[in-house]
C-alpha cells in the first residue's frame, strides 16, 4: 500500500518523537510524504508546522527557535507556534502585515511522545489509564526507523502462531505450534483480539512471573487502532499485568519491489544488463543505486532488493542489448521546468522505449527565433574572431623596404684541402 496515496491516514494521530528529544532546537520529520518541523513554544507545549517558509521555501527546520518562534535561517522571518508570521526583518519595525502564515498541524503530548495529524483526527489518541495509575510504570524501549509497511507491523502483531517459532529459544513452544483462535470483537475504529497463549516458562521468566512450572499461559487482550497502533494487554496467572504498546508512523512510500514480465519470454538472453536504475536522489550517502534483477521464471523477474519510489528518486528498468539501450519507468517525480507530469508507480505495460528519453526528460526546447538568433551571435563571434586572426596575422609580416640578402654557393661533396 502506497500510504501517501490514502488520504484517509491523513485524519490520524501518530507518535512522532519522544517528548525528551524535543528540546530547544527545531526536529524535522516527514509524516506520510509529508515535512514537517516540531518545536516547543514559549509555554512549552509542542508544535508542528510545515517545514517551508512561504517567503523562499527554505526549510525551517535549518533555522532557530527565538522567544518559543521558530526563525527561518535565510531572511529571518519568523513564526509562531499556530503558523502566523510573527516578525519580517526587513519591513519597518518587522511588521509582518496580515494573512502571512505557513500550515500548521494538530500536535499533542502525551505518554511521554509528542503526536500529530496532519488533517482533523476522525478519532481521538486512545485514553490508557495506567499512565497514572502509580501501580504501574512505564518503560520507553526504542525509537528507530524500520524498513517495514505499518500494517505488515499490525499483522505480525496480532499473529500468535509465530511466537513459538521466532520467539523458540526463549518463551515459545514449537511442540505446541497451532494456537487457538481469538474471539474477535469489532469497535468503530478497530477492534480487540482476546486469546489464551501457552508459552515456556523459562529460568528469568521464572524469577519475573514468580512462578517456577515448566509453562505458563499468556491472557491476551489486544487491541487495534486505526492504521498503526496496537496494546497488548498479557495478564499472567500470578496477577502481573505486563503492557506494550507498539506503534508505526508512516514516513512515506519510499521504497518497492519490481516485478516485471517480458514478451517474448527470452528478450533478455544474451543481454549486456538488465537492472533497474535509480538516480538523482537525495538520500545522505546515496543519489544513486542500481538493481539486479533475478528470473523467478521464463520471461518473469523480480528485483534483488527494494527500489527508490519517492522524493526526487528517478527509477526505471533498464535493458542493454547488442546496440539497443531500452527502458521502462517505474518512477519518475514531475519535472516543472520541462513541464513533463510525473509517473506514479503502478502496473503498466508496453513497448521498451530509448533510454535516453527517460535519461533526458527534463530537457526542453525553445521557441525557433531564440534557437536562430543563437546560431547568429554564435557565426557573428566565429566571423569576428576569424578577423582579428587575420588581422593579427598581417601585423606579424615584417613591414619597409626589402634588404638584399647574401647567398653564397654550396658544393657537395665539399672540396678537398691540398695537402
Amino acid at each position: 500500500m502506497l500510504v501517501t496515496r490514502q488520504k484517509p491516514l491523513r485524519r490520524f494521530w501518530y507518535p512522532i518523537v519522544p517528548s525528551g528529544r524535543l528540546t530547544d532546537a527545531p526536529f524535522p520529520f516527514t509524516l506520510l510524504g509529508t515535512n514537517i518541523v516540531l518545536f516547543r513554544d514559549g509555554a512549552g507545549r509542542p508544535s508542528a508546522l510545515i517545514d517551508r517558509c512561504c517567503h523562499r521555501t527554505a526549510r525551517l527546520s535549518q533555522g532557530w527557535l527565538d522567544a518559543g518562534n521558530i526563525v527561518c535561517p535565510y531572511h529571518g522571518w519568523t513564526y509562531a507556534a499556530d503558523g502566523k508570521c510573527v516578525r519580517i526583518p526587513q519591513r519597518p519595525n518587522g511588521d509582518p502585515g496580515r494573512n502571512i502564515a505557513v500550515e500548521a498541524f494538530h500536535c499533542s503530548e502525551r505518554y511521554g511522545v509528542v503526536w500529530v495529524a496532519l488533517e482533523e483526527p476522525l478519532a481521538p489518541i486512545p485514553d490508557w489509564l495506567e499512565e497514572t495509575d502509580p501501580a504501574y510504570r512505564r518503560i520507553d524501549q526504542f525509537y528507530e526507523p524500520w524498513n517495514c509497511a505499518g500494517l505488515r507491523l499490525m499483522e505480525n502483531s496480532f499473529d500468535n502462531a509465530h511466537i513459538h517459532f521466532v520467539h523458540r529459544s526463549t518463551f515459545g513452544d514449537i511442540n505446541n505450534p497451532d494456537p487457538s483462535d481469538p474471539v474477535i470483537e469489532r469497535l468503530e475504529y478497530g477492534f480487540v483480539a482476546r486469546s489464551d497463549v501457552p508459552v515456556l516458562n523459562n529460568e528469568q521468566q521464572k524469577k519475573n512471573l514468580r512462578d517456577e512450572g515448566a509453562f505458563t499461559v499468556r491472557h491476551i487482550t489486544a487491541h487495534w487502532y486505526m492504521p498503526f497502533l496496537r496494546r497488548l494487554h498479557i495478564r499472567y496467572p500470578s496477577g502481573l499485568d505486563h503492557i506494550i504498546i507498539t506503534a508505526a508512523t508512516p514516513v512515506g512510500d519510499g521504497q518497492a519491489d519490481v516485478a516485471a514480465r517480458l514478451q517474448p519470454a527470452d528478450a533478455a538472453r544474451g543481454n549486456q544488463w538488465f537492472e533497474v536504475l535509480s538516480w538523482q536522489g537525495r538520500t545522505p550517502g546515496r543519489t544513486r543505486q542500481i538493481t539486479g534483477l533475478r528470473e523467478v521464471a521464463p520471461g518473469r523477474f523480480v528485483t534483488s532488493r527494494p527500489v527508490p519510489v519517492g522524493g526526487n528518486w528517478k527509477t526505471m528498468l533498464r535493458l542493454a542489448k547488442g546496440s539497443h539501450l531500452m527502458a521502462l519507468p517505474v518512477y519518475l517525480p514531475p519535472s516543472p521546468q520541462s513541464g513533463r507530469p510525473g509517473v506514479p508507480v503502478a502496473a503498466r505495460s508496453g513497448p521498451m522505449l530509448a533510454d535516453t528519453f527517460l535519461l533526458q526528460r527534463e530537457a526542453r526546447g525553445g521557441p525557433a527565433w531564440l534557437t536562430s538568433t543563437a546560431y547568429a551571435v554564435l557565426a557573428a563571434i566565429v566571423a569576428v574572431w576569424l578577423g582579428l586572426l587575420t588581422w593579427a596575422l598581417g601585423l606579424a609580416e615584417p613591414r619597409g623596404e626589402a634588404r638584399p640578402r647574401a647567398t653564397v654557393a654550396s658544393q657537395w661533396p665539399p672540396p678537398v684541402a691540398p695537402a
